[in-house]
């Protein structure tokens, strides 16, 4: 298989937000643990983002139904955790289960939804609320042709690719980000009238990072830039035929999706896992903890489901594709050495990625094991 295809799939296992297996070992209930009224009853609760109202139909001794569609959540991520919870509470015929990792909020309110309708249905709460979610201890061992860390997808690959991802689902703060992509159009960009070149967008990259960028990095990504649009194409992603100028921006080549968010990339690359038929595995709170190195050569990760220690062997290596580190507040400090270095960057500076996904995890592991050369430094990237 060509270097490229192998990127190209590893690349799209980066990004997808499905197929994604939980590692769970609790057996599904076909009955719950208490008798019901039977009929349909409706609870609103607090979201995320809007008031959910949850509407939850039981029979004489069983949950039948979870409605939580009249929800404003967020697409990716809140909506994900509804759907991955209703599922869950039905499965096991219980409340007792986990809350996904990194929607803890549209979690809970799934909860308390219909933790307030089994109540008015009379049902044994005490009973309902038992923890019957289980998770496995001990070790397992799984072998693939390439391990990705950090939730993706792949595709196109004959080759064996597992993802391990530590929040309950996949695409991280993709899935709350615009989505906006710059490149260098001269098909959409010449309709609108905007001159545009790889100079202007290299001179302008490396100004918007104060000029501290790699060059040669940042020639790559300017001059490539309209190679990864037409790869996202091929994936399934429509853009907007309208160019425009994302936030921070200095010209207008920002490439917006045709569907709302950058969870428009997510559900793309779902598609595309699905299509390779279990080539690509994804393995959801699964959380790296360090990589596995014999003679040099970094040849699997070591990983944590839950109580469960994960060992993941990689026969043609490993690709760390983590997110950032604005939300450790600790690592982000220690490394503002550069422009930014006059300002604190304490508790009091937000971070709009999401908290868990932004840790640097992976950039933690691969400083460990020298595999990163260069000094972080925190700077505003504007182009």
């Amino acid at each position: 298989m060509s270097i490229r295809k192998v990127c190209a799939a590893c690349l799209t296992a980066m990004f997808a937000a499905g197929a994604a297996t939980a590692l769970q070992a609790a057996e599904p209930a076909k009955t719950a643990p208490s008798t019901f009224k039977p009929g349909t009853y409706t609870a609103t609760v607090n979201g995320h983002n809007a008031p959910v109202t949850v509407k939850v139909t039981v029979s004489k001794n069983r949950i039948e139904k979870i409605d939580t569609s009249k929800n404003l959540e967020t697409i990716g991520v809140g909506q994900v955790a509804l759907k991955l919870m209703t599922d869950k509470i039905i499965k096991y015929q219980s409340l007792g289960v986990d809350a996904i990792t990194g929607a803890s909020i549209s979690s809970f309110a799934v909860l308390s939804g219909v933790e307030k309708c089994l109540e008015q249905a009379g049902g044994n709460m005490d009973k309902l609320g038992e923890q019957v979610e289980k998770h496995p201890a001990g070790t397992k061992t799984y072998d693939a042709d390439v391990v990705v860390i950090g939730g993706g997808g792949s595709g196109l690959a004959t080759k064996k690719v597992i993802v391990i991802e530590k929040l309950g689902y996949l695409g991280g703060s993709t899935n709350v980000s615009e989505g906006a992509l710059n490149a260098v159009d001269p098909k959409r960009q010449g309709k609108q009238g905007i001159e545009d070149s790889f100079e202007k967008f290299y001179d302008q990259t490396m100004k918007g990072g104060h000029n501290k960028g790699n060059p040669e990095l940042v020639k790559y990504l300017t001059q490539n830039s309209m190679k990864s649009v037409e790869w996202l194409e091929s994936m399934g992603v429509k853009f907007k035929d309208e160019i425009g100028t994302a936030t921070g921006a200095l010209w207008q080549r920002s490439h917006y999706p045709a569907t709302p968010s950058g969870n428009t990339y997510i559900r793309s690359f779902e598609q595309v896992i699905k299509d390779t038929n279990g080539a690509i595995q994804v393995l959801t709170d699964t959380a790296a903890t360090d990589l596995l190195q014999d003679k040099g050569r970094i040849t699997g990760v070591t990983a944590k489901h839950f109580d469960q220690k994960v060992i993941l062997n990689a026969k043609d290596g490993v690709v760390i594709a983590t997110g950032g580190f604005g939300a450790n507040i600790k690592f982000r400090q220690e490394v503002n050495t550069g422009v930014w270095k006059s300002v604190k960057l304490d508790n009091s500076i937000g971070c709009t990625n999401i908290q868990k996904a932004a840790q640097g995890d992976g950039l933690i592991i691969a400083k460990k094991h020298g595999g990163i050369e260069e000094t972080f430094t925190v700077r505003r990237t504007s182009y």
